[in-house]
């Protein structure tokens, strides 16, 4: 019997290395197969994870402009800003009285405890004459008022200058009283107007900013009272109105996303 030589070893040797890396080949195409897969899954989460934050945030957005656009377009926002207005001139014409009320008061040679009592007076008297100043102009303010007005046959533009016997004073009586208030209202104007020129003339030296407060006093009120009244009027009727519809519709609190 033949001894295997050194030749032979060696051939086996050479004949089971290919058979080795045949076997490690498809090990390692498997461990690439599944990092890949791995891979792939997470880039597959994390693109579902944006997406799906993606999808809340465009969500969020439109719900939050459309109560945006529901707070901006509600009707009582107009009324909110016209009273904020009105309180604003209300400021500026508290501040005029009270400085008229300073100089006067100066002028009186009130100082100390006697200026601020009459910047306190100044305050008053304006504010007594802008609400009397008002009093023939409420029922533009006031639907129950002019309602009030209808239902008494008050006439707040008639002319009775020209007819004033007393049958026809007792027939329109209370138009006759309106009439007497929008005169009383004229004079009141002109004093507030003469104390307000003559207080921006004399201490306040005809200065742009002087002006501009007599200005504000003098027409702010008036037109800031009736802003508030007309949009406060305008925005109850159009709420009400709206929460009627809302009552109404079965849809509603539905928002389509």
């Amino acid at each position: 019997m033949r001894r295997p030589s050194k030749h032979d070893s060696n051939e086996e040797t050479q004949n089971s290395e290919p058979s080795t890396k045949t076997r490690n080949k498809p090990k390692v195409m498997n461990g690439i197969l599944r990092f890949v897969s791995v891979i792939f899954n997470i880039l597959k989460g994390l693109i579902e994870i944006l997406a799906s934050i993606f999808k809340n945030v465009i969500a969020l957005i439109v719900f939050l402009f459309k109560y945006l656009i529901e707070i901006l377009a509600n009707p009582s926002l107009p009324s909110v800003i016209a009273i904020a207005f009105f309180i604003f001139v209300s400021s500026v014409a508290a501040y005029q009285w009270g400085q008229i009320g300073v100089w006067i008061g100066a002028l009186l040679n009130l100082t100390g405890v006697g200026g601020i009592a009459a910047a306190t007076v100044g305050v008053l008297v304006g504010l007594g004459i802008n609400i009397y100043q008002l009093a023939p102009e409420l029922w533009k303010i006031r639907r129950d008022m002019a309602k009030a007005y209808t239902d008494l046959n008050i006439d707040p533009d008639s002319d009775l200058e020209n007819s004033n016997s007393p049958s026809d004073r007792l027939a329109h009586w209370l138009t006759y009283d309106h009439g007497t208030l929008k005169g009383l209202r004229r004079t009141s104007y002109l004093v507030e107007t003469g104390l307000i020129v003559a207080y921006c003339a004399i201490p306040g030296g005809m200065e742009v900013m002087a002006i501009v407060i007599s200005a504000v006093s003098l027409a702010g009120i008036e037109l800031g009272l009736k802003g508030v009244g007309a949009t406060t009027n305008l925005a109850n009727a159009v709420n009400q109105k709206m929460s009627e519809q809302e009552a109404n519709d079965p849809d509603k609190g539905t928002y389509g996303f």
